[in-house]
């Protein structure tokens, strides 16, 4: 008994020099050098970007987070104050593993942007992660930075220290202030600032053929064209134009009868603003499901212009995959529509949710457009097997499939 309490005293006075120790003992985060090959529309470019990584575990489960240094400046734009969602894939001992995370970046037009740290939460009794970076997008207002690492940079051996995992909670969305008066609000002038502006919509019909196949089929997007210019009194206008997902305009259903794989689709756009013609360029990486609709990148240009209200026609729109095991697949549309009018905002209330693009199953671009403002895209190729069937039967109509 007498040893008993003894060895319960030591403890008692071992044990908070082993916490006031504990500090002192962790290791430091990991931090490597790494080379991302990224591109903007055919425009390579090197990212030369210093990779931190630490890890915490509590014995079942690890968290591994990265931190990238700022992305050169390759948007056009100012950034103010929006939200960016990165996605990093990553091997941790041979196992694949994508880590996210958001936070709201601020950059002025061709800064160095930062970028949010990214993690994810994975069953791990380890207490070193061997890890291994292969590619990363970080996307703002619905266009994406997309980059590559061939072949994979280590970033680890990583050490996990002990700590408690917390699961990252989504930004809070902030609520609308309520109105102080009832009182109407004067017609705001390209001149007042902070003004909200009104996209052009409506609907454009296409009818396309899927080439090298010369499969036929219709288009039928809903289309939206917002504008905004960075201050009051600015002539440059930039434009954001978007199409809702490709599906049959006689099914309302997506045409690929095998799923799209990482697929690079690159696509091209064209319409008159005001009395300007404006030529759009845009890429994605494509993930979908057999039959799926096909998201479209939100399509980015620039235009001079001091009016406040602009007329919109849709003039054009095609596709790109490139070549894929041999066959180039690519459509030529003929087409288009006029939207409604377009009333140019200023700041970041130009750029609203346009409620056409659907994101949900594809990474797009920062896009290039022809009237110079490029932003950054690229697609990661996973499986010969699936691209050599995408080749061959991609939207391809149910009616081709059936005469065989």
């Amino acid at each position: 008994m007498r040893s008993a309490l003894t060895l319960a005293a030591a403890g008692a006075v071992i044990a908070p020099g082993l916490l006031l120790a504990a500090p002192a003992a962790m290791a430091a985060p990991t931090t490597t050098s790494v080379s991302l090959a990224c591109s903007t529309l055919g425009n390579a470019f090197t990212w030369p970007a210093t990779v931190t990584a630490s890890a915490i575990g509590n014995g079942t489960q690890s968290q591994l987070t990265l931190q990238f240094s700022d992305l050169p400046g390759v948007s056009p734009a100012p950034l103010n104050d929006l939200e960016m969602v990165g996605s990093v894939k990553v091997a941790v001992a041979g196992t694949a593993l994508t880590l996210t995370g958001a936070k709201k970046v601020t950059a002025p037009s061709r800064d160095p942007i930062p970028v949010p740290a990214v993690s994810a939460i994975f069953d791990s009794t380890e207490t070193s992660l061997d890890v291994d970076l292969t590619g990363a997008v970080f996307t703002v207002s619905g266009i994406a930075t997309t980059c590559t690492v061939s072949p994979a940079a280590a970033v680890g051996p990583v050490t996990v220290e002990p700590g408690t995992i917390v699961t990252p909670s989504p930004s809070p969305s902030p609520s609308p202030s309520p109105s102080a008066s009832a009182s109407p609000t004067a017609k705001p002038t390209k001149e007042s600032g902070n003004k909200a502006g009104t996209p052009a919509k409506g609907k454009s019909s296409f009818d396309c053929v899927l080439q090298e196949l010369g499969s036929p089929f219709t288009y039928a997007p809903t289309v939206s064209l917002s504008g905004s210019r960075a201050k009051a009194g600015d002539s440059k206008v930039t434009l954001r134009l978007s199409f809702s997902p490709i599906v049959s305009a006689s099914t309302g259903k997506g045409l690929a009868p095998l799923p799209i794989e990482n697929g690079t689709m690159k696509v091209t756009a064209s319409a008159k603003v005001g009395t300007k013609t404006v030529d759009f360029a845009g890429s994605s990486s494509v993930n979908v499901a057999a039959y799926a609709k096909v998201p479209v990148p939100t399509l980015v240009a620039t235009i001079d212009s001091d009016e406040e209200t602009l007329p919109v026609e849709i003039t054009g729109f095609d596709f790109d995959f490139g070549a894929m095991s041999g066959m180039k697949i690519f459509s030529e549309c003929d087409g288009g529509g006029t939207l409604s009018k377009m009333t140019v905002g200023i700041g970041d209330s130009g750029d609203t949710d346009d409620g056409v693009s659907d994101d949900s199953t594809t990474s797009s671009s920062l896009p290039k457009t022809g009237a110079g403002a490029p932003l950054v895209m690229f697609g990661l190729w996973s499986s010969a097997l699936v691209l050599l069937a995408a080749a061959l039967l991609l939207w391809l109509p149910k009616r081709r499939m059936r005469e065989h």
